[in-house]
């Protein structure tokens, strides 16, 4: 790195440690979130932090040559301790610009993982000290906006703020982040439906804290330790996250849709997200199942959590169409046209049939219609609370990814069949613009429109062409044999014979 760099690195950060007006403070934070997608800025500061180690550890050495080292060392790793601490001071203060400027640029810094963890060892102090900003800032804001909603309730908003203290202590056994705080504080976030084209309060929190909290979040969701936390003794607390997707603008649906991807992407946590209740859904088409559910829970003998996650609920309502939507009619009439013309060829088919068969027929008929209903069902709840499709084609895409994550286990796919996710997936197959989107569409229907054992049969197919087919360089030399051992054609023999 040039000397010259480093110079105007370290005086960016000098810059930020001093004191000066929020408006002037913000042209400075601009610089900084431009060189915070610079590599050479990122090397800057991670050798800033390894300079600090470096320095503790030679503190043993040659007094002279630890001073002098020291000196250089101090020069640089001044501006870098003390200039992102302040960055981490800013986010969650009173001036929003400062605290949404200094979100992007941590974002950025943070992406880097070798500097992140340089960070959080240095910072471990300052995420007390940023929850506390959050929650001040996030209790400023609701009693601007004056909670209507919560006067007559106020014994129970002081047993909440009582429960929040509890759960800021330290000595509660989260693993790694202060997990809880991130989530109470979404929990209290604005629910304005239409966040994403209002100017008010809710909009502009979810452009400030509401996304960083999303990204710490992701972030937690890495730790295999945490999630099981979450999943096994928080499920009420993860589901009303879930609960807050339709509420989020555009700019939030990715960070968002990211830590659910991150969830349903590992299939040994498929039956802690995806415990449904069948018998609820369709009690008459759905006994069978629900008692085989129940056999399998008693053997796996694992302790179940406080209440089902509301995951899949959440990704159905964000793709499927709202009521009384254009999209919702047009989605309907063609699944309805479908459905007849599929109606209609069946009658004929019947017609077809001998009377010998007609035993035989009436039992493929009755399974027929049972693995229909089984499929093409609508959960009341999508159908009466969905809010699809998303503006976004990003979020839409991501939730479909989703989906398809849930979709690679054999309980999340029998789960996702009994849901109602197959129905889901043909209306938004229907009104979807994005070719690539319906790509994947099709890849999970066809997942879900064969059963276990049909998948299983077409796996063993799938291998048995595999090793059938030879690679190509395996015919070539296999040719080449062929044409070095034949025998000589009638021309070349006979001229060998003649005299």
């Amino acid at each position: 790195m040039a000397e010259g760099s480093e110079n105007s690195y370290n005086e960016l950060l000098q810059l930020v440690l001093q004191q000066q007006s929020p408006d002037v403070l913000l042209q400075v934070l601009q610089l900084v979130l431009q060189c915070s997608a610079d590599a050479d800025f990122i090397r800057f500061l991670i050798e800033g932090f390894s300079a600090s180690r470096q320095g503790q550890k030679q503190q043993q050495q040659q007094q002279q040559q630890q001073q002098q080292q020291q000196q250089q060392q101090q020069q640089q790793r001044d501006p870098v301790i003390h200039g992102l601490r302040r960055l981490l001071r800013l986010i969650g203060g009173r001036d929003g610009r400062l605290s949404a400027m200094s979100t992007e640029i941590l974002i950025n810094l943070t992406a880097n993982e070798t500097l992140a963890a340089l960070m959080l060892e240095e910072y471990k102090d300052m995420t007390s000290v940023l929850m506390e900003n959050l929650k001040q800032q996030q209790q400023h804001a609701g009693g601007v906006q004056g909670h209507d909603e919560r006067v007559d309730g106020e014994p129970e908003a002081a047993g909440h703020k009582a429960a929040i203290d509890a759960v800021f202590s330290p000595r509660l056994p989260v693993p790694d982040y202060q997990l809880l705080p991130c989530l109470l504080l979404l929990h209290d976030a604005p629910r304005d439906p239409e966040c994403a084209e209002s100017k008010g309060l809710g909009n502009v929190y979810w452009k400030e804290q509401g996304l960083f909290l999303l990204h710490i979040l992701r972030n937690v969701t890495a730790n295999d330790e945490a999630v099981e936390f979450l999943l096994r003794r928080r499920m009420k607390t993860l589901n009303k996250l879930m609960d807050l997707l339709r509420y989020l603008p555009p700019l939030c649906q990715g960070p968002f849709l990211l830590l659910a991807l991150r969830l349903a992407s590992r299939e040994q946590l498929h039956p802690l997200l995806l415990p449904v209740d069948h018998g609820q859904l369709q009690q008459k088409v759905h006994e069978q199942y629900r008692q085989q559910q129940q056999q399998q829970q008693q053997q796996q003998q694992q302790p179940s959590p406080e209440e089902d996650c509301r995951l899949l609920l959440a990704l159905c309502c964000f793709l499927y169409p709202k009521p009384d939507s254009v999209q919702r009619t047009k989605a309907r009439d063609e699944l309805a046209a479908q459905d007849a013309e599929e109606d209609k060829q069946r009658q004929q088919q019947q017609q077809q049939q001998e009377q010998q068969q007609e035993q035989q027929q009436q039992q493929q008929q009755q399974m027929e219609v049972t693995e229909r209903q089984r499929l093409r069902f609508l959960h009341p709840t999508v159908d009466a609370l969905s809010y699809g499709p998303a503006a976004s084609s990003k979020g839409r895409s991501l939730a479909v990814d989703c989906l398809a994550a849930l979709a690679t286990s054999p309980h999340g796919r029998e789960t996702l069949r009994w849901f109602g996710v197959y129905e889901v997936l043909r209306a938004v197959f229907c009104i979807e613009t994005e070719e690539s989107i319906r790509e994947k569409v099709e890849g999970i229907v066809h997942l879900l429109v064969f059963s276990e054992e049909e998948l299983l049969e077409q796996d063993k197919q799938m291998q048995k062409k595999t090793k059938d087919i030879k690679p190509l360089c395996d015919l070539d030399e296999e040719t080449q044999d062929s044409v070095d051992g034949a025998p000589p054609s009638s021309s070349s023999s006979s001229s060998s014979s003649s005299p």
